[in-house]
């Protein structure tokens, strides 16, 4: 039977999961570059490391007015369904996307959040909403939900920031490439217009 000494309040099995997720996610950022694939696999493996409920990852509309789901693990399709954040109506969302980690201790009452009955319903008591940054600049949130009244660690707040760093090395490098792909498809467009015929067999 597998026994766990408690280190900084935290355990030292949770402290290898952690490590396990860091690096998965790292991994897969390095062996693909598909945006979907990572932003499911962060959501799923940061849920999982942190024995939570569910996890999501909003990323920002480009008028940066709302928040919109780009992952989630764990939550009902009926909350998933209840529709963007808006960050006029988000006081924590506003505030994490100020760049500072936000925990809320009590989800039933506090006041913060814009979907308060239906965070009720879906059964979520605590939630630690952390930024997503590009460049330093914040473009989404991370947001761990659990079932119980919970008090996140120094640690466990670290790991949920590293892992959102990590989704948004991801973020970029996708965004980066499809740029690529865009200036290079206009490039050939433009130099070499007749190189499409070449994909389509004459004879059809």
């Amino acid at each position: 039977m597998e026994t766990s000494a408690t280190i900084g309040g935290v355990s030292t099995i949770a402290k290898r999961d952690f490590y396990h997720a860091l690096y998965e996610v790292a991994r897969t950022i390095n062996s693909t570059l598909s945006l979907p694939v990572v932003l499911n696999l962060i959501v799923e493996s940061t849920a999982k490391a942190m024995d939570a409920k569910a996890c999501s990852l909003r990323l920002l509309t480009p008028d940066r007015e709302k928040l919109e789901i780009g992952a989630v693990y764990g939550l009902s399709p009926a909350y998933v369904a209840k529709g963007p954040v808006d960050v006029s109506k988000s006081q924590v969302a506003a505030e994490a996307l100020r760049g500072k980690p936000i925990v809320v201790s009590d989800a039933f009452h506090d006041h913060r959040l814009q979907y308060q009955d239906e965070v009720m319903r879906e059964g979520i008591a605590s939630m630690l909403i952390v930024p997503v940054t590009v460049k330093g600049v914040s473009i989404g949130i991370l947001r761990v939900y659990t079932a119980q009244k919970r008090e996140f660690t120094p640690e466990e707040v670290e790991f949920v920031e590293a892992i959102a760093n990590l989704g948004g090395i991801a973020i970029d490098n996708a965004r980066t490439y499809e740029a690529l792909e865009e200036q290079f498809e206009a490039i050939r467009r433009e130099k070499i217009p007749w190189a499409e015929n070449f994909r389509k067999p004459r004879w059809r």
